[in-house]
């Protein structure tokens, strides 16, 4: 292991050291960094879009959201097709579903990684570009498209 990869994961490595290992030639030292407990804020969501199911097992998640409660909002702006990119852990798609920014509930209707249960939910939204991505999607099951076909909105409908 390299010297580098074990400061990554050593959890008493300073932040601005941590810093730094973030920005190695080194994917693995890089996904540590992204674990690290130690790891600055804004480090942490310029590795997301690389790494983030480290990001979002970091164990420092839980005292990031209460220090920042935008943090999952930062984490998405940072790599906005994440819901097409990865497997993401529930309790993300879950925020994702009740947010109130359209553009992020649409990003994840759009995903063919969604439970059935949010797609048909996000199927009714009031927000039609939301309605639009899920119609969109191409796992959306035929008795929600028979649905949308007869939405209110000719964009939706199409």
């Amino acid at each position: 292991m390299s010297q580098s990869l074990e400061e990554a994961l050593d959890e008493t490595t300073p932040s601005e050291r941590l810093r730094e290992l973030a920005i190695s030639n080194q994917v693995k030292t890089r996904f540590a960094v992204a674990q690290n407990p130690n790891t600055p804020t804004d480090v942490l969501i310029k590795l997301f879009s690389e790494a983030p199911l480290n990001v979002l097992n970091n164990p420092a998640l839980s005292l990031l959201l209460l220090e920042n409660p935008c943090f999952f909002e930062d984490l998405y702006k940072s790599n906005k097709r994440i819901f097409e990119q990865f497997e993401i852990p529930k309790f993300f798609l879950t925020w994702a579903f009740h947010s109130s920014d359209a553009e992020i509930r649409a990003s994840l209707a759009i995903s063919p990684k969604i439970p059935l249960t949010f797609l048909m939910k996000l199927a009714g939204d009031k927000e039609q570009r939301v309605r639009i991505a899920v119609a969109r999607n191409p796992c959306t099951p035929v008795q929600i498209l028979k649905k949308l076909s007869q939405d209110d909105i000719f964009s939706v409908r199409r």
